[in-house]
């Protein structure tokens, strides 16, 4: 997978795993790889739908609201089902870690 901003937090557990390479760790990195595919295809259809959903993932996950990613005109815009999605994967991802 290409590290991505609004995934980098599950990107680096499912390398830790495989870093592992135990056939428990393999397999839970897996696992993690398949939940996360439906967002990973949804946004990687074309780059611009990767830029317009991504951006508002990423703004979300990061506490500043889903319309602060938005993208400026000729931007491709979201739809509502679009919007609806992305609502639904910044919740079940929750916030960003922080560091601390």
């Amino acid at each position: 997978m290409i590290p991505a901003a609004d995934l980098f937090d599950p990107q680096i557990k499912i390398f830790e795993l495989f870093q592992k390479g135990d056939a428990a760790s393999i397999a839970e990195a897996e696992r993690l790889h398949r939940e996360l595919l439906p967002l990973i295809v949804f946004m990687m259809t074309s780059v611009e739908n990767f830029v317009c959903y991504g951006k508002r993932l990423l703004a979300e996950r990061l506490g500043l609201g889903i319309e602060a990613g938005r993208g400026r005109s000729p931007a491709q815009q979201p739809t509502d089902f679009g919007i609806e999605v992305m609502r639904y994967w910044a919740n079940y991802l929750g916030p960003l870690p922080t560091g601390e």
